[in-house]
């Protein structure tokens, strides 16, 4: 079980942020998402004082707003 665990998910779960990524994509529209970039100044500053979950969607929006060149 632990080797077809790691085939699926990855060492450490390298592949989880990718299909978090997915998972954001098509649940969340780019106008949604630029309205939740706009709450984001009510975040703690450093990233280990902000929960897993609030990082990992803040390096989704990081890449998106990069890709999109916004």
């Amino acid at each position: 079980m632990g080797k077809e665990r790691v085939e699926k998910y990855g060492e450490k779960n390298e592949k989880l942020d990718h299909m978090f990524g997915r998972i954001l994509e098509s649940n969340l529209s780019y106008d949604a998402l630029r309205n939740l970039t706009a709450t984001c100044d009510t975040l703690p500053v450093r990233s280990k004082d902000r929960s897993d979950f609030t990082n990992a969607v803040l390096a989704y929006m990081e890449r998106t707003f990069i890709d999109s060149g916004d």
